[in-house]
């Protein structure tokens, strides 16, 4: 059995509010893929809210890392040190917001191109019940009837596994 999903967990959560250090490799590599250039990770910390005096601290430890430098810049902001809260929080929209007053527009414009995606794309994904949904379920009509539609098929793959698991 499936039900539709409006996206894959990692990429919808990453876009909605607020975000977590759970979700510092998402962010980082979200930023990666809008071609965010990591040696502005700075100017990209002061205008997230941190404080300038955390930035240098940081700075002075990875001198020689560009990339732990930002690695550790989206950490303090996505653990809401400083002045993180007064610019927004850690958002999706923050570091948008962040990224455009930048000027570096074409990151951010891939960002938000990112979050429609991620928003809009439906997956599907298995559920453990070999039950349709019933009138007490709450689920829309297009996911009772995509449910409805593909559970001969799961059943007949999972037929094939109890075969194959009987043989071995």
């Amino acid at each position: 059995m499936a039900t539709k999903t409006s996206s894959c967990s990692s990429s919808l959560s990453l876009f909605s509010s607020p975000l977590t250090i759970d979700q510092l490799i998402d962010v980082l590599d979200l930023l990666k893929r809008c071609g965010f250039p990591q040696t502005r990770w700075h100017e990209l910390g002061l205008r997230l809210g941190l404080h300038k005096d955390t930035l240098d601290v940081l700075e002075a430890i990875f001198s020689k890392d560009v990339s732990r430098c930002l690695i550790e810049t989206l950490s303090k902001w996505l653990r809401k040190a400083d002045n993180v809260d007064s610019k927004g929080g850690a958002t999706f929209d923050s570091l948008s917001d962040a990224l455009k007053s930048m000027n570096e527009n074409a990151a951010a414009d891939k960002l938000d191109q990112e979050s429609k995606i991620a928003l809009n794309t439906p997956v599907v994904r298995p559920v453990t019940s070999n039950q349709l949904p019933t009138a007490n379920t709450p689920v829309s009509a297009g996911e009772f009837f995509f449910n409805a539609a593909y559970r001969p098929v799961f059943n007949e793959v999972r037929g094939h596994f109890g075969i194959l698991r009987d043989k071995i």
